[in-house]
């Protein structure tokens, strides 16, 4: 009982989620939340298990705090995950069969096309989730300018934009990180 009161101490005082038990962690990851907290947006840190994990996170921020709109874009061939919802955000038919029916408020565009983007953009879209390189079904790389066009459409739209999984710091949500923080790709077309 004195450890939990501890834990409960002790994770009253950091700056972690609270569903993350940062007092039976090393070190090394309270060291590494303590300098996400003070280098990004409030202070607060969700640390997840997986990708899918951090995609229901963010689905559910943006559903929060989306004054009512709730529609996420994202892309054809794109993989977020095996939890209800991204699996609905995934865009591959074959990853819905057995699921049906979906959750509502998911639009699914073509990748690499920002035309489509924009055509798929309706009052209620909070939202856009794309992964610079999709991984299913072969390396896809989009043209280089994308993603920096994607980021600039989101500012334009105020729409929230999380675009990760290259394994470098490339969430970008308006005003909150640098736009420079883009992958660099090579072009497919």
């Amino acid at each position: 009982m004195e450890i939990l009161a501890s834990c409960a101490r002790s994770r009253s005082k950091r700056k972690s989620s609270r569903t993350f038990p940062t007092c039976f962690t090393p070190s090394p990851t309270a060291r590494l939340v303590e300098r996400l907290a003070n280098h990004f947006g409030d202070g607060k840190v969700f640390l997840g298990n997986s990708g899918a994990e951090a995609n229901e996170a963010a689905i559910k921020l943006a559903r929060r705090w989306g004054n009512g709109r709730f529609e996420i874009l994202t892309t054809l061939g794109s993989f977020h995950g095996r939890t209800l919802a991204t699996v609905t955000a995934t865009g591959q038919e074959r990853y819905h069969q057995g699921f049906q029916p979906l959750m509502p408020g998911f639009r699914t565009v073509p990748f690499d096309d920002l035309a489509a983007l924009d055509r798929g953009r309706r009052d209620e879209t909070v939202g856009v989730m794309i992964e610079p390189i999709q991984g299913e079904g072969g390396v896809v790389v989009p043209r280089t300018d994308y993603l920096k066009r994607v980021r600039d459409w989101c500012d334009r739209k105020q729409a929230p934009a999380d675009i990760g999984r290259s394994g470098k710091p490339e969430w970008v949500a308006p005003g909150n990180f640098s736009r420079s923080n883009t992958p660099a790709s090579s072009p497919t077309s």
